[in-house]
């Protein structure tokens, strides 16, 4: 017998779309155990976000909610050529949480950068054990050569798929 927790914990292929739906794609096999969540709460991060107008990405101290996983278990399947930046959001996926979908964040990272007071639920500093399982899994990726495809990538010359934009200093400040 499955119960609610654990139909929850099963991996599921996630649809991916950027706000206005023109870039779509599906991100395969998402679980707490296929990748890393935490929060972020780096001065890029919150740049990034003053950049693309969405302040509502970060929370009251400035941190990113953030799932890394393997770019081999993503896929564009409309609206490549419309890529420039692009929000990647589980939220509601079937009517989950991302908690129930990804698992808790395992860690916040750069909270020395945080514009505010922490969450009182905010996740604790990353310790020996996450960044030994992190490093783990990464190499496991790469020896399942999960690392590609990356749809950001070109598959021959692994050049970026779009040139990246990089701000003038003036730009940067502004943020």
């Amino acid at each position: 017998m499955i119960t609610g927790i654990e139909v929850a914990r099963l991996p599921l292929d996630l649809p991916l779309r950027c706000r206005c739906g023109r870039v779509r794609g599906v991100a395969s096999d998402v679980s707490p155990s296929s990748g890393f969540r935490f929060v972020c709460y780096c001065k890029d991060c919150q740049a990034f976000a003053r950049f693309l107008e969405w302040p509502d990405v970060l929370d009251s101290a400035g941190g990113t909610d953030i799932f890394q996983m393997p770019p081999g278990r993503v896929k564009l399947t409309a609206g490549t050529d419309a890529v420039r930046c692009l929000r990647l959001s589980v939220h509601g996926a079937d009517g989950r949480s991302r908690d129930e979908v990804l698992g808790p964040p395992l860690c916040g990272i750069y909270d020395r950068s945080a514009v505010g007071p922490l969450p009182p639920n905010a996740p604790a500093p990353p310790s020996l054990g996450v960044f030994a399982r992190r490093a783990s899994t990464i190499f496991g990726w790469w020896v399942l050569g999960l690392g590609r495809p990356s749809p950001l990538f070109d598959d021959r010359s692994n050049a970026p798929r779009v040139v990246p934009r990089v701000l003038t200093r003036s730009e940067r400040a502004a943020l």
